[in-house]
């Protein structure tokens, strides 16, 4: 799964990154021919604005339609009474949706105040110190590192 502020066609993304490379070259490589295109001359003042603003463009641009790709990891249940509930929302509060087993391998997608949203085999939240950490899965939150310790 992939996610971006501005879902635009990949096609669309390459056109603008092309038209942003070229605007960042043009003030200091000025009719350069790269085959698929070549730089334009523009005058002094523009590309005076151009050393300026198009890098500030492209940083935005990176922001904006980069696609992001969630954070994920694999982790195994490892309940001292199961089964282990999977619940619709991080506490105890919310609905039970599911159980799983200990030993079933869960896809953690996300953590919140000592829950996990686990994504596979169910969609839903469990409690974190329920689950038993693999030796390459780390969440980083903000200053919180949780890891198989």
């Amino acid at each position: 799964m992939r996610i971006s502020l501005l879902k635009l066609p990949e096609w669309l993304l390459i056109i603008v990154f092309t038209v942003e490379i070229v605007c960042l070259l043009a003030p200091y490589i000025p009719n350069a021919d790269f085959g698929i295109f070549k730089v334009p001359i523009f005058s002094k003042n523009i590309q005076k604005l151009l050393r300026i603003l198009s890098p500030i463009f492209v940083i935005i641009s990176i922001i904006l339609l980069v696609p992001i790709f969630p954070f994920s990891c694999l982790t195994t249940v490892y309940d001292k009474e199961p089964p282990l509930n999977v619940r619709v929302g991080p506490g105890i509060q919310y609905r039970k949706i599911g159980e799983l087993e200990n030993e079933t391998s869960i896809t953690v997608v996300n953590f919140k105040r000592g829950w996990l949203k686990v994504s596979k085999p169910l969609t839903g939240w469990v409690a974190e110190n329920r689950t038993k950490f693999h030796l390459d899965c780390e969440i980083q939150v903000g200053d919180k590192k949780l890891t198989d310790e």
